[in-house]
């Protein structure tokens, strides 16, 4: 069965623990978006100690779509699950790959639409999933699906058949098949969710899938 994790972007804490009490257990994984207005234009709610008033029932993964993240990764790592931060946001990433290796916190490398599937490969080993975006434009939700990820997500799968590969961006039924179809093993979902009426409900219908 493929796996739905919501995502979350929003300015205030408040509005992220609703949505989180709105899941419920509906999945094992929340993700969370974070924002620094530098690597992406928006700037969303970062304040990693407010995740220690969760109850602990959902695992909590952190986007973190900020410029030379390996500056900020140790305050997340107390409070996370899971970081996921972007391959183009440091020129650390080997250090940043070799920090996680020795802490229970897991890691994903994020690519943008354009960065060459080659540049995650050699890092496969070593981290627990690749967040491939869907979208160009990002840190907003509702943005159009591009495509051109669909032919990535079967790139990474032969290059890399045991990586676990997830899709954020663009994301709805139709999206979410066709990336289903290619290889993908997790679907991060954020508007097709929030705008349903009816979380829940939604997220069992991408579960079917």
């Amino acid at each position: 069965m493929i796996e739905i994790t919501p995502a979350i972007l929003s300015n205030t804490w408040g509005d992220i623990a609703d949505k989180i009490k709105e899941i419920g257990d509906a999945t094992t994984w929340v993700q969370i978006d974070v924002c620094d207005g530098h690597f992406v234009p928006n700037i969303t709610w970062g304040a990693p100690d407010d995740l220690e008033l969760l109850d602990g029932k959902a695992k909590i993964e952190i986007h973190l779509m900020v410029e030379r993240p390996e500056e900020v990764v140790a305050v997340w790592m107390n409070v996370a699950d899971r970081l996921v931060v972007h391959l183009e946001a440091t020129e650390k990433i080997e250090d940043l790959v070799d920090a996680f290796q020795s802490t229970n916190v897991k890691l994903g490398l994020a690519l943008l639409v354009e960065t060459p599937i080659d540049d995650v490969v050699p890092y496969v080993d070593k981290i627990d999933v690749v967040q491939l975006m869907g979208i160009k434009k990002i840190g907003f939700q509702g943005e159009k699906f591009d495509p051109l990820v669909l032919e990535k997500i079967k790139e990474l799968r032969a290059k890399a058949p045991n990586t676990k590969i997830q899709i954020d961006g663009g994301i709805n039924l139709a999206t979410g098949r066709d990336c289903v179809a290619a290889g993908a093993d997790t679907l991060v979902v954020g508007s097709t969710l929030w705008e349903s009426g009816d979380v829940v409900d939604m997220i069992h219908k991408f579960k079917a899938l």
